[in-house]
């Protein structure tokens, strides 16, 4: 395989980890999937770091469901951009949210650690392919 399937191998194996720590709540597992300084996007606003996690760790966000369908990893040198569709079942600030969207995260290499840098995600009202 060559160095770039190995890359988007690995990106694939932590969008899946990415799932499970949010379905756990595992906020330490969470954290370490993350840059000092990731900051997340949405059209509930923008977050950074410890916002995201504390919001998890305080239950503000209760996932009960996240999928990711529709996957692509496209490699650019120290950067990985994963992009897709998700669907998620979750309570945030007590409030029953179901979504469907489109994610771009971008993965970054430290040293030899890829970790999530940014995400964006938006409600979109299906999934479609291009």
């Amino acid at each position: 395989m060559s160095p770039e399937g190995d890359v988007v191998d690995q990106i694939r194996r932590l969008e899946d980890r990415w799932i499970e720590v949010y379905l756990e709540g595992d906020v330490e597992g969470f954290a370490g999937l993350l840059t000092e300084d990731f900051i997340y996007t949405s059209e509930r606003g923008v977050f950074g770091k410890q916002t995201y996690i504390s919001n998890l760790a305080a239950g503000v966000i209760e996932m009960r469901g996240l999928s990711n369908s529709d996957h692509e990893v496209h490699v650019h040198g120290p950067t990985a951009i994963s992009t897709g569709a998700s669907t998620l079942e979750a309570s945030y600030q007590g409030q029953y949210i179901s979504d469907v969207g489109r994610f771009t995260r971008v993965w970054v290499d430290e040293g030899g650690v890829w970790r999530a840098a940014a995400l964006h995600a938006n409600n979109v009202s299906k999934i479609s392919s291009a």
